[in-house]
């Protein structure tokens, strides 16, 4: 849930405070004091508004959100080489979908679109499971733990979801090191 007080108290009681006065948390990692600061690869301007706000919100509790865009050929270069530090992206699909190309262990590499490295064992399971299960209901079943599990474990931010014929997951905020 949207609630920038409690973030900015789980921050706080991970270390992370504005100890310089410029309203930015910051914290020594690894013996060097580091800004709360993310770079947001953006393809399409027309997004840049939505996450225009995001960047505002997340200012609320000192962290600095910096958008970069950046041309599309470039975009699909760093995500294939997990080249960022966090991305939107758009998902699409239909009711009937099969969570292997993006939340799979086995899509991180070769080609895959598990671009933030998500791994679990049980969506792993459940995933394999469904895709040999032709009863349409019991398949569906299984696919909704998974998307349950998914939304649990926050691989990603979610900025919009819509329940049409076709599901958009869009803006994605994905982080990968």
């Amino acid at each position: 849930k949207f609630n920038p007080k409690e973030a900015l108290k789980l921050l706080r009681s991970d270390g992370w405070k504005d100890t310089d006065g410029d309203n930015i948390l910051d914290k020594v990692i690894n013996g060097k004091k580091t800004k709360f600061s993310i770079t947001i690869l953006e393809p399409w301007e027309g997004f840049i508004k939505y996450l225009t706000i995001f960047k505002e919100d997340a200012k609320q509790v000192g962290v600095e959100i910096n958008i970069k865009q950046i041309e599309w050929n470039s975009f699909v270069k760093l995500l294939d080489e997990r080249n960022f530090e966090a991305v939107r992206l758009a998902w699409g699909g239909t009711f009937d979908w099969d969570p292997t190309q993006i939340w799979h262990s086995k899509s991180i590499a070769d080609g895959g679109s598990n671009f933030v490295g998500f791994r679990s064992k049980e969506v792993d399971r459940l995933t394999d499971l469904g895709q040999f299960e032709h009863d349409r209901a019991k398949r569906i079943a299984l696919f909704k733990k998974v998307e349950k599990l998914i939304v649990e474990q926050y691989p990603y931010a979610w900025f919009f979801y819509s329940k049409n014929i076709l599901i958009l997951w869009l803006c994605n905020l994905t982080f990968y090191h």
